[in-house]
């Protein structure tokens, strides 16, 4: 997990508060690896975004008398090889770290202690994934809820009975201790940050990757990490980098008629200022869970379950996030490319090359998933009420294995986070945990009408249906083919009818 941030960072802190009593000098690490990268289908506008917040993440810790050194990791590297090197090179002592919540990271981050104890270096581990640790939200029997609702219930009463959990730690003073002259030079080594990275010749899979969709990975081509150039450079005017940008995004939705209107314009696409796109900065870490809620507890008068609707329901989304990963960490299946429920193993998903190229370029013959789509692949962000629409769609009118929606969300979004968009996707599908039961299919004309009813966002997105009047822009295949095709726009390439009742009918068959 990233953290590009100095203000809330458990190892940060930790380290500088060591160094405090040790009187010795902080150094930061950042350890990039780009095989890593490409086996977590990292877009590369998200790729591009964490460069952006390294580099101001050191400019701030260079004003605090830290440095900061920046290692990409060679293909055949492990990290302990990278740790011997610099652990001799600088005379490190003791690292500190933040952990993870994928089960591999995990595992590594259990190898690293060791290792490093091994070496005799203090290994100290923080835990910034969670504003309530596993363990401490569990029903009466002392189980993991797995269902959203009495989940948000429980850990609210948990904050309010343990407010110290919204602590924030402070950002460290000015480190008094400094480097050896010859330590800063080698640092100097290390402080360049590349605008591109070395792409990778064999990024292999990981083991837990099912066999059945390995043969239609040639639909998501292996990328460049130095791709999409257009939405990386939209997305530099769109999501400028750092926590002061951060920030004052933070307190402008809370504060304005942005975060009270939440609950009632976040389902609607077009409306600009209708969702806080605080999800990047989430995501890489800028931001931390627990400064979102804190500020959105104070806006909303010290409450948390009730108050503003706007923010009530924005904090909502927040624990939702808090959930997934709770989930992540409970039930390691879920990380492992697994459905949640065991039953929905059985669904025979259908494998449609054709099918799933129409769905990424958003040439559906559907609009309102088209415009998802388009979107997606234009700017490297989606807004969430078109991510259930589009998911639903792939999974449910086209009965395409969730993993491949997964995978390709995960090789598009800035915003990617894999337990988020694990929970979401497989919310979608019917195979996770509070997952939509699998007889609701969201139909896309009704969804495109209630939520894009002037189809203004549509037009926007898909051009070619711009001249389109009234209603009919939710159902272009009412003009016939031959209309369709002047335009240049593709009929329904699956009837929706037909589609609800196959997919009930493959999910009845997987529940025996």
């Amino acid at each position: 997990m990233f953290h590009f941030r100095v203000k809330d960072n458990p190892a940060l802190h930790a380290a500088t508060l060591h160094a405090a009593r040790t009187n010795t000098a902080t150094l930061a690490l950042y350890i990039l690896s780009p095989q890593d990268l490409y086996r977590h289908d990292y877009a590369p506008i998200r790729i591009n975004f964490h460069l952006r917040n390294v580099r101001t993440l050191r400019d701030t810790l260079a004003s605090k008398n830290i440095a900061l050194i920046f290692r990409v990791a060679k293909e055949s590297e492990s990290i302990s090889e990278i740790f011997d090197e610099l652990i001799e090179k600088f005379s490190v002592t003791d690292v500190f770290w933040n952990g993870e919540v994928a089960v591999d990271e995990r595992k590594r981050d259990e190898s690293l202690k060791k290792w490093l104890s091994m070496k005799g270096i203090g290994a100290n581990q923080s835990e910034d994934q969670f504003i309530v640790s596993p363990g401490k939200v569990t029903t009466k029997e002392g189980k993991v809820y797995t269902v959203f609702t009495p989940f948000k219930k429980r850990w609210i009463e948990y904050i309010e009975n343990h407010l110290s959990t919204l602590t924030l730690l402070p950002e460290p003073d000015i480190q008094k201790a400094t480097l050896p002259p010859s330590i800063v030079e080698t640092v100097l080594q290390y402080a360049e940050i590349p605008e591109t990275l070395p792409d990778v010749i064999n990024p292999g899979r990981y083991p837990y990757y099912p066999q059945s969709l390995t043969p239609h990975d040639k639909i998501l081509p292996r990328r460049s990490l130095n791709s999409d150039a257009k939405a990386v450079a939209a997305a530099i005017t769109r999501f400028p980098e750092g926590e002061i940008e951060a920030h004052a995004r933070l307190s402008r939705f809370v504060t304005s008629k942005c975060g009270e209107a939440y609950k009632i314009n976040r389902d609607f696409p077009g409306k600009e200022d209708g969702t806080s796109k605080l999800s990047p900065y989430l995501a890489a870490g800028v931001l931390s869970g627990r400064q979102c809620i804190i500020a959105a507890r104070n806006a909303n008068g010290g409450k948390l379950g009730s108050g503003k609707d706007g923010l009530v329901t924005w904090i909502s989304e927040v624990v939702w996030r808090e959930f997934y990963r709770h989930i992540f960490v409970s039930f390691e299946r879920v990380s492992k490319y697994r459905p949640f429920l065991a039953a929905t193993e059985g669904v025979e998903w259908i494998y449609d090359d054709a099918k799933f190229k129409s769905w990424c370029e958003g040439k559906t013959g559907y609009p309102i998933v088209d415009a998802g789509m388009r979107q997606l692949n234009e700017t490297g962000w989606m807004h969430n009420r078109l991510r259930m629409i589009v998911a639903m769609f792939l999974t449910k009118d086209l009965l395409i294995d969730w993993r491949q929606g997964e995978r390709y969300f995960m090789n598009h979004l800035i915003d990617g986070d894999w337990a988020s968009n694990n929970g979401g996707w497989q919310w979608a599908a019917s195979t996770g945990t509070d997952a939509q039961p699998y007889f609701r299919v969201f139909n896309p004309q009704l969804q495109s009408e209630k939520f894009d009813p002037s189809g203004d966002f549509i037009r926007k997105w898909v051009p070619e249906l711009k001249g389109v009047k009234g209603k009919t822009i939710h159902a272009p295949h009412t003009l016939g083919k031959s209309a369709l095709q002047n335009m240049g726009y593709p009929m329904a390439i699956v009837d929706h009818s037909e589609a609800r009742l196959k997919a009930i009918a493959a999910f009845k068959a997987a529940k025996g």
